[in-house]
């Protein structure tokens, strides 16, 4: 397990590839979830909420255009569009703690 701290420094190394379009928002919103927050010892802090939710969000939009043909393609890039906003949040907001 990781605390809080360690969490949202881990994720700002993920956050930088985001912002610098090292990595796509999603792959990079996915290894946070799936590296950080799932190894998180107690609350995720609300910097790091976005990028769970987002990438859910877009999991849930291709699984549904799968299943049922439909183009989720705006809402898509809507969350990618936010995902890549709180990486620059992340980044710019040095006293963003563990609350």
């Amino acid at each position: 397990m990781i605390s809080q701290a360690e969490a949202i420094e881990k994720s700002r190394l993920i956050a930088k590839q985001i912002a610098s379009e090292e990595i796509d928002a999603f792959d990079g919103a996915m290894r946070i979830w799936k590296e950080v927050l799932n190894h998180l010892d107690g609350r995720i802090p609300d910097a790091l909420w976005p990028f769970k939710s987002n990438a859910s969000a877009i999991e849930d939009y291709v699984f549904n255009a799968q299943d049922s043909g439909a183009n989720h393609d705006a809402q898509i890039m809507q969350c990618k569009a936010r995902i890549v906003e709180a990486a620059k949040s992340l980044l710019l907001n040095t006293h963003i703690s563990s609350t």
